[in-house]
């Protein structure tokens, strides 16, 4: 039967090798390595055909291009599983014209694969640890030491050729523990002292006492375990001795009423006592310190919401009389009648602050007008409404005398404040606080500080999250109190301008420490080295917010950053 003469398309390289005479119906499917009895054959097959073609005479028909056909045996495929044969060395054949074709080297590509090393599968031992192990495609080989490594040492290789690569676990850990230090303001190397501090309070519960190491090294012990929140019936014991005459705990949140109750037997001698978080406090506690702490005159307790009125009404009536400064923050039992007996039975107070008092309103108010002898002030995010009446009541009474004066959260408080109280009635203020007053405008408080001539300046100014100040109030703070600020905080001001922004970093602060100007959205990192160059008391500037700072100081303490 004859063959078809139709053929497909071809490409251009085929043209060109069937011009040539070579057939190229075979180049693409690679053959199998052959047995010798079928290579034999296949010799002795190809002698026949060439002595036949050259006895046939040409015919005058034919073309005079000599013809080369290659013709490769292709033997069915088993479907059982192959099994892997050793290789054979090549045999070069000099006497073939198709020697580059080497039947030996295996089926296209997968001779060259990476899992067919010969070492592959054997059992060795590391140059370098001397450890018996399996050789493996991923195995590597030391060609200093002339000798496969084990997967252990193959890494400590990698990790000497790269010692500056870290993983991603510690880049993060290294990131966290420099925000932590910059939170901390922890920028310089720590003294040793803070060391040692660091370490007693590491290992808090394997001390049996701190002995004398003064009140201030055992208030930052206390501060860093109450941070921990490692501070508790055990550990309290250590910061407890008979002749301590001050006590400060951040965290009593796990101190219970047996806890509390010996502090008063330990230490009856106190003229301190600060307590942060005693949640767990009663009636009985609260008792006792009445009648055995004899000489407190500083008395600081937060978060004692299971007092119950009875019980202050009876403590402020008992030690009333000897405290000169009072703190009561975060209960909901302090209400009209203990403040009336603060006025009454408190004739000595100089430093009053109630912050966070659930029931403190108006009424409550205009009760510490009676307070004579106050220099501090705070009353801080009233549980009730408080308006500008029961203020202006109060600062005409006693606004003369006071040095420090906080309204921070009083929410509902408007400009008249600022005309009719804080301006004409408090001529010695030092430190003034009006954090989150929404209420007040930028021309009432610009013409205030800017008329207010009867005071020398302030040294500590807050008008954090005022929302409806700006430029006008800025520059109006500087001309008054300028040469006196030691801290100002303009946390939230964003009516404040890129002008008024350069207008602060060139005026001149002498005194000027502490500096916020987070979410003000002009600040970059010009204004930031401005502020580095012309302010040379300048310590620590905040920029949380500000997405256009994003450079390092050489000097400040700058916190806030988003690379950070």
């Amino acid at each position: 039967m004859s063959r078809s003469r139709v053929r497909g398309p071809n490409s251009a390289l085929t043209e060109f090798l069937r011009s040539q005479g070579i057939n190229t119906s075979a180049l693409g499917r690679a053959r199998p390595p052959r047995s010798e009895s079928t290579s034999q054959q296949t010799d002795q097959e190809s002698i026949a055909s060439i002595t036949e073609a050259e006895e046939t005479p040409l015919s005058e028909e034919s073309p005079l291009i000599e013809t080369t056909t290659v013709q490769l045996q292709n033997p069915p495929r088993s479907r059982g599983r192959s099994v892997k044969k050793k290789k054979k060395p090549i045999e070069d054949n000099n006497n073939d014209d198709d020697s580059e074709y080497n039947t030996n080297t295996g089926f296209g590509r997968a001779g060259f694969s990476y899992k067919s090393r010969e070492n592959a599968g054997k059992l060795d031992f590391c140059v370098h640890c001397q450890c018996r192990f399996t050789i493996t495609p991923y195995s590597k080989y030391s060609e200093k030491e002339n000798g496969w490594l084990c997967y252990p040492c193959s890494r400590g290789v990698e990790e000497q050729k790269v010692p500056e690569v870290h993983t991603r676990k510690r880049r993060a850990m290294t990131r966290k523990k420099a925000a932590a230090a910059t939170m901390d303001e922890e920028l310089n190397v720590p003294k040793l002292q803070d060391l040692c501090i660091r370490i007693i309070a590491e290992y808090i519960h394997d001390i049996e006492a701190l002995g004398d190491i003064g009140q201030i090294n055992m208030n930052k012990i206390s501060q860093i375990i109450s941070k921990n929140r490692s501070l508790d019936d055990t550990t309290v014991q250590l910061f407890l001795t008979g002749d301590q005459t001050e006590l400060k705990l951040y965290d009593c949140s796990k101190l219970t009423v047996e806890a509390l109750l010996q502090i008063v037997q330990y230490c009856p001698h106190l003229h301190t006592l600060h307590l942060t978080y005693c949640g767990q406090m009663k009636d009985e506690v609260l008792e006792l310190y009445s009648e055995k702490l004899t000489e407190l005159k500083d008395f600081s307790i937060k978060g004692a919401f299971l007092v119950s009125t009875d019980t202050w009404i009876s403590f402020l009536k008992k030690r009333g009389p000897q405290l000169t400064r009072l703190e009561i923050t975060d209960t909901a039992k302090v209400r009209p009648p203990v403040i009336n007996t603060i006025v009454d039975y408190c004739p000595n107070l100089t430093s009053l602050t109630l912050s966070r008092i659930f029931y403190m309103d108006d009424e409550c108010v205009r009760l510490l007008s009676g307070c004579k002898n106050l220099k501090t002030l705070r009353i801080e995010s009233p549980g009730d409404v408080v308006t500008d009446g029961s203020i202006l009541d109060v600062l005409n009474q006693i606004g003369s005398g006071l040095q420090t004066l906080s309204l921070a959260g009083c929410c509902k408080l408007t400009d008249e404040l600022l005309r009719q109280g804080i301006g004409p009635c408090c001529g010695r203020l030092r430190n003034l606080d009006l954090t989150a007053l929404s209420e007040l405008t930028d021309d009432e408080a610009a013409s205030m500080f800017g008329n207010w001539n009867i005071q020398s300046g302030l040294e500590n100014l807050s008008l954090r999250r005022c929302l409806g100040l700006g430029d006008r109030t800025v520059r109006a703070v500087l001309v008054n109190s300028g040469h006196s600020l030691s801290s100002l905080d303009l946390n939230g001001l964003s009516y404040v301008t890129h002008n008024s922004l350069q207008y602060l970093a060139t005026f001149p602060l002498p005194k000027l420490q502490t500096l916020d100007v987070s979410w003000i959205r002009d600040m970059n990192d010009k204004l930031v080295c401005e502020f580095e160059e012309n302010k040379p008391t300048l310590e620590k500037l905040l920029v949380w917010g500000n997405n256009h700072v994003l450079m390092p100081t050489k000097r400040l303490l700058l916190i806030g950053r988003e690379v950070q």
